[in-house]
């Protein structure tokens, strides 16, 4: 037996090199196909930052400089002053508009710098605005004080003070506009009051330095512009049209001067914008629109992987997930692990891994029960077990991320789903609330993933008995709430987690809802798979019950023909269990029979193989013909 040891020593280690050699060449590949998967997303993003920036910085510089073009007219003799200012203003807010449309919520830097531009702009305006109105009230105080001089403005002596106070509000609106930008510029949320001089002091005496607020993500900056804009152009466009109305009641001459066109064609186009832009939705089908003109949606989708890899270059990423890549025995895990993220001495346990290696990514809430989602992960890696004879490799994020290194981590994630064959996804109650658990779910589809490498294993299939009326009802409640999932609505457990996400996502979509769209379908199809799974376990459940009767009849109707050494005839029923025994042990039958027959051979393996009983019959029934 030594020798025979000996000999075969060599032979199981050529196997396991052999073996590893494999592993690591089908690791080399799956690191071949994410590289090129990564630099078609960094392309990807390229073209869409070119078709949503590059053309309305176009836009908006054409506007900019037509509008610098008539301003030089207005020195012209020729040319209407009051069609030079109406064209001037108009051409000015549009400008102004498409140059704040180019910027994408992940722009961090220009957004300050925008916001820095927005607010110079509307303060000059103001001012500009400022020495207009006083003029025009200088005016009115020399007609009031020499009321024997004949000056043109004589005639406009009832409709002066309307317009000054227009002019004066208008001045407002613009300071307010301008001081709604604050936050932007300094990337910080505005207290509406400064704190006690006592806190001062307090804080100074501590060696702290005072800040105006909380950090202002990139993302809620771009919206802080956008809503002093438009509440800026929708006050202006207000107090312009009441203007209007106001003017027109004084002197009914008025409809037929230039400043009645301006305040028309002016209030109109500022309500309008206003209306419009104000919303994230229409900006974001904007640039949704520019993109599709030149993009398809799939290369729109796949540049959202390269923002979630941040400025990391293609190849260093790949190089710092492959080093990192780790996954954890699942007979390692236990179910006090899933109680709640804390680090419980997880990583410790984990094994390092080729990409390819792991056999499943595990996607869940953190706020869903514990006991039910490690019974559904049970469930799976029992399964797994049977058909491949060992427990699965699994990616959980708090045992395969160090926690002591969690940012550089998260921007491997993912190379880490394109590196896991199947994804997990343990829908409870609160899937649908996680931002990061959708964004799991998208990205591994883009990173090369099919549906049919998805399972959607639900809780309350699990946790109650599917003839429970209590179970049917929460799982519908729980496929509504897949099918209505919004990622506006999901949270983060950082809030500048859920800003980071949120803005890459509506970077690459233009808004949220093609997003929502796309990561539906995976639930939804997926849920729908896994209650079909669900139905199949239970049948192959019954059948196993029949399987196991029959297979005990005819292992009973063997054992009392040897015993009076007789040959059994077998009924059609007993030959038909035998030929169901024969095509499953062949791998020739489907996999909810092999389950069945896996498990009445359990039941029947301490009195007669089941190869025998069947080669007997047969025989008996060949005979018998």
């Amino acid at each position: 037996m030594e020798g025979l040891a000996g000999l075969l020593s060599p032979v199981s280690r050529h196997a396991g090199f052999q073996s590893s050699a494999a592993q690591k060449s089908e690791g080399d590949r799956i690191a071949c196909e994410t590289l090129k998967k990564l630099q078609k997303a960094r392309n990807d993003a390229g073209r869409v930052r070119l078709c949503v920036s590059g053309f309305m910085l176009a836009g908006g510089a054409s506007f900019f400089i037509a509008s610098l073009v008539i301003l030089a007219l207005a020195g012209i003799d020729g040319f209407s002053l009051d069609a030079v200012a109406l064209l001037y203003a108009s051409f000015g807010h549009i400008s102004c508009l498409l140059t704040l449309l180019a910027l994408l919520p992940t722009d961090a830097k220009l957004i300050r710098y925008a916001a820095a531009f927005v607010a110079v702009v509307y303060t000059v305006s103001a001012a500009r605005t400022v020495c207009l109105a006083n003029e025009l009230c200088q005016v009115e105080f020399l007609v009031a004080n020499h009321p024997g001089n004949t000056f043109p403005d004589n005639e406009r002596a009832e409709t002066d003070p309307i317009i000054v106070a227009w002019l004066s509000v208008h001045a407002s609106a613009e300071l307010l506009t301008a001081l709604g930008v604050i936050p932007a510029i300094l990337a910080r949320r505005v207290v509406p009051c400064w704190p006690l001089r006592r806190s001062l002091q307090a804080e100074a005496s501590r060696g702290q330095t005072f800040k105006f607020g909380e950090p202002l993500s990139s993302r809620a900056s771009l919206q802080s512009i956008w809503l002093a804009l438009t509440t800026g152009l929708f006050i202006i466009g207000t107090v312009e049209l009441t203007a209007l109305v106001a003017l027109w009641i004084v002197d009914n001459d008025f409809p037929g001067s230039p400043v009645f066109a301006f305040l028309t064609v002016m209030g109109i186009l500022d309500l309008l914008l206003a209306s419009v832009f104000l919303y994230d939705k229409v900006r974001g089908h904007v640039h949704e629109y520019l993109c599709s003109l030149v993009l398809e949606r799939e290369a729109q989708q796949a540049a959202a992987v390269a923002a979630l890899i941040g400025g990391i270059d293609a190849s260093q990423a790949l190089t710092l997930a492959r080093r990192c890549f780790r996954a954890l025995p699942f007979d390692e895990l236990r179910e006090a692990d899933l109680l709640s993220n804390s680090d419980t001495g997880l990583h410790s346990r984990t094994v390092a891994v080729q990409l390819g290696e792991c056999d499943v990514f595990l996607s869940h809430s953190w706020r869903d029960n514990a006991a039910a989602k490690f019974a559904a992960l049970r469930t799976w890696c029992t399964e797994f077990e049977h058909v491949h004879g060992r427990p699965p490799l699994v990616w959980l994020d708090k045992a395969c991320i160090d926690q002591s290194n969690i940012e550089k981590d998260l921007a491997c994630l993912p190379i880490f789903l394109a590196g896991c064959k199947h994804l997990l996804i343990v829908a409870g109650p609160t899937y649908t609330t996680r931002l990061w658990c959708a964004v799991e779910v998208f990205t591994f589809m883009q990173m090369g993933g099919s549906f049919d490498r998805v399972t959607v294993a639900p809780i309350v299939i699990i946790d109650n008995s599917a003839r429970s009326s209590a179970a049917i009802a929460a799982r519908k409640d729980l496929k509504r709430v897949l099918s209505d999932f919004d990622a506006n609505h999901a949270q983060c457990y950082h809030e500048s987690d859920r800003d980071r996400l949120l803005a890459t996502i509506e970077t690459s979509f233009g808004s949220l809802d093609n997003f929502n769209h796309a990561v539906r379908t995976v639930f939804v199809d997926r849920e729908r798979e896994s209650l079909a799974r669900a139905h199949r376990r239970r049948a192959s459940g019954r059948k196993a019950s029949i399987l196991v009767r029959r297979a005990s009849q005819l292992l009973k109707t063997f054992q009392l023909a040897r015993a009076s050494s007789q040959r059994p005839v077998p009924s059609r029923e007993t030959y038909d269990t035998a030929e169901t025994f024969k095509s499953a042990e062949s791998g020739k039958t489907r996999a909810e029979d092999s389950r069945a027959v896996a498990t009445s051979s359990r039941a029947v393996s301490r009195g007669m193989s089941l190869s025998t009983i069947a080669i007997e019959a047969c025989q008996a029934d060949h005979e018998q013909q």
